[in-house]
This record gives C-alpha cells, sequence and structure tokens, in this order.
C-alpha cells in the first residue's frame, strides 16, 4: 500500500500558499495509478509483485511541484517450481527418485517439505525437507524412494514471506519382495503307492501386507533333472508319472513381474511296484488235465521275498521296503496265520534292500488244508499275494474223488 498526502506551506510557516492542485502516484513506467488534491492512497495488484520504484508528484496552484520516489518490494505468491518429477511410473524392483527445480525470484526460497502418501497404508508422512535461507536463485533437490509401495508425493515450498506452493508428482511402483508360494506343504511325502500330486499356487503382496505387487510372471515345477514339468502364471499342478517312481525332488520357482524369485522344494516317494516273491514252486497238470499253479512237490515252501527296484518296470531309484510277511493255511475257507520265526515278520521302518526268506515244513497231519497263502506289504501300501499248494493236499484231491467201491 502507497499513502501519501502533500501540504503547500509558504516556506518555513505553517500559512498556507497557493494550495495544491494535485498529488499523483505513478509506476516505473510513468503511468499514473493513483491521483487526489492533497492525498493518494494505491494498494498494489498482484501484476506489481517484485521491486518496484514508484514516483510522487505534487503541485501547487501556481505550477510548483515536489517529486519523491519510493521502492516497493511486493509478494503475494508463492514460490514457482517448474518440475517435479517422480519416477518409476510401473512396477521396478529398484529404488524411487524424486527431483524438484524451484524458485521465488521475489522475497525469496525459504524451505521445501515433501510429503509421501502411501496407498498401501492411506497415510501420509513428511519424508524430507530443505532449508534455502530467501535465496532468489534456482534450487535443484533430489530424494531417493527406498520403502516399498505405491507413492505420490506433495512438494510444499515457502518464501520468505510465508507464501506457500504446493505441487504434486506423478505415482511411483516399488516392488522389493519376494513372492509368496503355497499348498506345498499339501504334497505327500510319506511312501505312497497313489501317484503325488504337487498343487502350488503363489501370490506377489508387498511385504506384511496383502497389497498386490508387480504381480505373478510364472510358477513352475521342475524335476530334479531341471526339467519343467507344470507350469502357470500364478499356480501350477503335476501328478507323478509311473517314470518318477522312487524318491525324487522337485522345485517350485515363483517369479514376479520385477524378476524377484522364490524358490522351494518338496521329496516325493512313490512306489507302485509291489514286492516280489520268488520259491521253489512248480505248475503241475493233474492226470485230469487240471493246472494247478504254486505246487509245492516237495511239501517244503521255500520262498525269498524283497522289495529291490530292480522289480520295477518304470525304473525305480529307490523303493520302500517290506512291511509284512506272513504264510496263512487256508482250510475250506477258513484263513489261519502260522505264525513262526520263518514265516511272519514285520519291519520297523522303510529300507529298499529289506528281504526275508520264508520257510515251512508242511506237515503231513495238514493234507486237509486246501492251500497256503503268503501275503506281503510294503511300506507304500502295496500287497502281494501267493497261493501255494502241498503234495498232501493234492493227494487228499485224489484220493477223495476215487469211488470207493473200485477198491473195495
Amino acid at each position: 500500500m502507497i499513502n501519501v498526502i502533500a501540504t503547500d506551506y509558504l516556506s518555513g510557516t505553517t500559512y498556507n500558499g497557493s494550495g495544491l492542485k494535485s498529488l499523483v502516484i505513478k509506476d516505473s513506467s510513468g503511468t499514473v495509478v493513483k491521483s487526489g488534491v492533497s492525498s493518494a492512497k494505491y494498494k498494489l495488484s498482484a501484476a506489481y509483485q517484485g521491486t518496484y520504484t514508484w514516483t510522487i508528484v505534487a503541485t501547487d496552484n501556481v505550477g510548483h511541484t515536489s517529486t519523491k520516489t519510493v521502492t516497493t518490494r511486493y509478494d503475494k505468491t508463492g514460490p514457482d517450481c517448474s518440475s517435479l518429477v517422480a519416477t518409476p511410473n510401473s512396477w521396478s524392483a529398484g529404488n524411487g527418485t524424486v527431483t524438484f527445480t524451484a524458485r521465488d525470484s521475489w522475497s525469496g526460497l525459504s524451505s521445501a517439505v515433501l510429503k509421501r502418501y502411501s496407498y498401501v497404508t492411506g497415510t501420509w508422512k513428511d519424508v524430507k525437507s530443505w532449508s534455502f535461507n530467501g535465496t532468489t536463485s534456482s534450487v535443484t533437490r533430489t530424494y531417493t524412494e527406498t520403502d516399498e509401495g505405491v507413492f505420490y508425493y506433495k512438494l510444499v515450498l515457502t518464501d520468505a514471506l510465508g507464501n506457500t506452493s504446493s505441487h504434486i508428482s506423478a505415482t511411483i511402483y516399488l516392488d522389493h519382495s519376494n513372492p509368496e508360494i503355497w499348498g506345498v506343504e499339501n504334497t505327500v511325502t510319506d511312501w505312497t503307492n497313489v501317484a503325488p500330486t504337487i498343487s502350488v499356487s503363489a501370490t506377489d503382496y508387498l511385504y506384511g501386507t496383502s497389497y498386490n505387487g508387480s504381480g505373478l510372471s510364472s510358477v513352475v515345477i521342475k524335476d530334479d533333472s531341471g526339467r519343467v514339468v507344470g507350469s502357470g502364471s500364478a499356480s501350477a499342478s503335476y501328478t507323478l508319472e509311473k517314470k518318477y517312481e522312487g524318491k525324487h525332488t522337485w522345485t517350485i520357482v515363483a517369479i514376479d513381474n520385477v524378476g524377484h524369485t522364490t524358490t522351494k522344494y518338496v521329496t516325493t516317494k512313490y512306489d507302485c511296484t509291489p514286492p516280489g516273491i520268488d520259491g521253489t514252486e512248480i505248475t503241475f497238470v493233474t492226470p485230469d488235465g487240471q493246472t494247478v499253479s504254486g505246487y509245492c512237490q516237495d511239501n517244503i515252501i521255500s520262498q525269498h521275498i524283497d522289495d529291490e527296484i530292480s522289480r520295477s518296470p518304470n525304473g525305480a531309484n529307490l523303493s520302500s521296503g517290506i512291511r509284512s510277511v506272513i504264510l496263512y493255511r487256508v482250510t475250506n475257507g477258513n484263513k489261519v496265520a502260522i505264525n513262526t520265526s520263518s514265516t511272519k515278520k514285520l519291519f520297523g521302518s522303510s529300507d529298499t534292500h529289506s528281504a526275508f526268506d520264508m520257510y515251512y515244513e508242511i506237515a503231513a497231519n495238514e493234507k486237509v488244508a486246501s492251500y497256503y497263502e503268503i501275503i506281503v506289504t510294503d511300506f507304500a501300501g502295496n500287497t502281494v499275494k501267493k497261493k501255494l499248494t502241498s503234495q498232501y493236499s493234492l493227494l487228499s484231491w485224489f484220493h477223495t474223488s476215487i469211488d470207493r467201491s473200485t477198491y473195495e
């Protein structure tokens, strides 16, 4: 505000002279912005922000003039920000950068405060401030964002008179977290004769939140030679083929869209081949043409039982091993276990190379037995059965089938 008054006293007195004719206020270009007779008042407009020199001219009624000048420094506008750049504006695994250039060429730049808004938490935070001590020069500053998240920034500039200006940046996207893999724990890892299924999914949340990061690029399942057997963008599944009989370790890899990788492993033990039973029995054809398989002509049951991988048609690298072996005597449909150390055994733990040699001498008083049955189970649940017939039993069949009148 320029506020002036004038008087026209005779020199050295308070006695009015000819009187005032006009009082004007002129800007630096000579344009009269306000006039009066003995007083004039002018409130500066926004066009006169900065430093300006004004001329005040008083003229009396006989043409005498008096001139004075006054300089104003007027600033009602906040500082200028010529550039505010925040990057990256798409998902990145690195850090973010916020750079600004600002100036207040009138009263001078006092300070700058950078405020950050997080879309993840929905909150504001002051992350950086600078002091410039009223400089009128252009300044450039940079802030490095090391936190992960989705952010935009507000830059608040303040000049030496307290005027402020606010400026909003673009949004940046920072993903520093690895994906998470789920479902590996549901894979059957104990010995089984049912083909296990590996079924997994992945998420790419920012750490400690449920806010999606850059997203999943791929999820793959690899066998122990590195061959991919299952893949997908966010999930993958694979049911073991028989060629993977044995013990195998599988690698599950999840990759997000900025290259972060998470790896998990799971080991399966798949045995779909039953144990083997090898013995001294033969196949015998009776006089009436009936074929008797598993015929023990010497009335001795002698069998070697094992679960070696050589019995697998699938090239297994490991087997579950024998769990139980037992010999039964079956008479007219009634099954009775023969509990001796050479006819029954339970194995306490899985061992591919466990074996059992069964031996049993069939007594003459067992001729009424219909047959004998060996049942073997491995630790994966595979079961094999073998039926054996003694010479005593066979002769008993012959005797009972001959008409008694032919020899009485």
